[in-house]
């Protein structure tokens, strides 16, 4: 039987990401999960429909969500990966500011967007345990660089 939903909040999340089986996975998203509190960034607690696992999202610099983390549980579909919001007014009604975020991040995780065409938001290929630590530090950068700060 499927849990109900329910708001997962910093406690909550940085609980399940400490008790991760999948240990990289769960670092990572603490990681992200601390320095986006601290920037102010973070954006929890939110109710997304019927839905139950635990994941957060950021907030970019134009004031709307622009990612979202996804859950380490394997059991979900998309553990570990970093969903992509595409509409334009997240990104201050700019092609050109999309399309450079979009070009940081499009290899390194794997969101497969032709950048001339980007057509929908999406979850990339890859999840953050499959970058190398390099490709990690990469991913933190645009991260600092698009994220909300206040």
């Amino acid at each position: 039987m499927a849990e109900k939903s329910r708001l997962w909040f910093y406690n909550d999340l940085e609980k399940v990401y400490k008790n991760t089986p999948n240990k990289l996975l769960g670092k990572r998203l603490l990681h992200i999960l601390g320095w986006a509190a601290k920037r102010g960034a973070l954006v929890v607690g939110e109710k997304q429909g019927e839905r139950v696992y635990p994941q957060f999202r950021l907030m970019g610099k134009y004031g709307y969500e622009i990612f979202s983390f996804w859950s380490p549980d394997p059991n979900h579909t998309k553990a570990g990966t970093v969903h992509f919001f595409r509409p334009l007014k997240r990104h201050g009604n700019s092609i050109e500011y999309r399309k450079t975020l979009l070009g940081k991040i499009n290899q390194l995780l794997d969101y497969r967007y032709d950048l001339d065409k980007i057509d929908g938001s999406r979850s990339s290929g890859k999840a953050l345990d499959k970058l190398t630590d390099e490709e990690f530090s990469l991913f933190m950068d645009v991260l600092g660089e698009y994220c909300l700060e206040k």
